[in-house]
């Protein structure tokens, strides 16, 4: 499948954690237009010096949505055409439907993931990999289909946890170096002249 994105002309970051306000800032930083849509856990989540979510998104004049379903006109009404947009799922609370990924997101719905596919779908984070003895990250941006990571993938890099990774808080922010890295050059690269990618089917 061949993956076309040109003409770019705002983000739209779904989910929560320090990596979607990582991205919100460095779009503000870059000049992208960027909004966001949360399930209420995601905007009620403590994400900077006793703050939440919401509370810093609010502050800082960034759009943002929080519902319970993302699947509403609420959610398509506040989003509007996304034609031209890109779309991304950090640990988003929901999972998505063909219908709601179709209608609402052009088709075009992307998820980063943080571990190797197919083998390793669904949740599990650093505590897992410690525990595993596993010291391999990813940095994985595959498309939506309604099942949980299962879409084609899109991009992917590979990269080893150093030995001074110890601890889960260790783990997290070797992560979020680098998936931070990973999506913001891929924005670049969409926003300097697009991407024909070939997508890659998972085994």
């Amino acid at each position: 499948m061949n993956l076309k994105i040109y003409d770019l002309d705002r983000i739209v970051l779904i989910g929560g954690g320090r990596l979607l306000l990582a991205l919100v800032r460095w779009c503000q930083t870059e000049g992208a237009p960027v909004a966001v849509v949360s399930a209420p856990r995601h905007a009620a989540e403590k994400i900077e010096y006793g703050k939440s979510l919401g509370e810093i998104l609010s502050a800082e004049n960034i759009p943002f949505l929080v519902v319970e379903d993302i699947a509403t006109s609420e959610v398509s009404e506040f989003l509007g055409d996304l034609t031209n947009a890109f779309c991304l799922s950090l640990g988003a609370a929901w999972i998505f439907k063909a219908e709601v990924i179709n209608s609402q997101f052009c088709g075009r719905l992307f998820n980063l993931h943080g571990t190797r596919l197919p083998q390793n779908r669904g949740g599990g984070g650093s505590s897992w990999q410690i525990m595993m003895g596993n010291r391999f990250g990813f940095c994985q941006l595959h498309l939506v289909d309604g099942g949980i990571d299962t879409g084609n993938i899109v991009r992917t890099e590979e990269f080893l946890y150093p030995p001074s990774c110890r601890i889960p808080e260790d783990y997290d922010d070797v992560y979020f170096r680098k998936n931070l890295d990973f999506v913001t050059d891929f924005i670049k690269e969409l926003r300097k002249g697009g991407v024909d990618i070939k997508t890659t089917q998972q085994a």
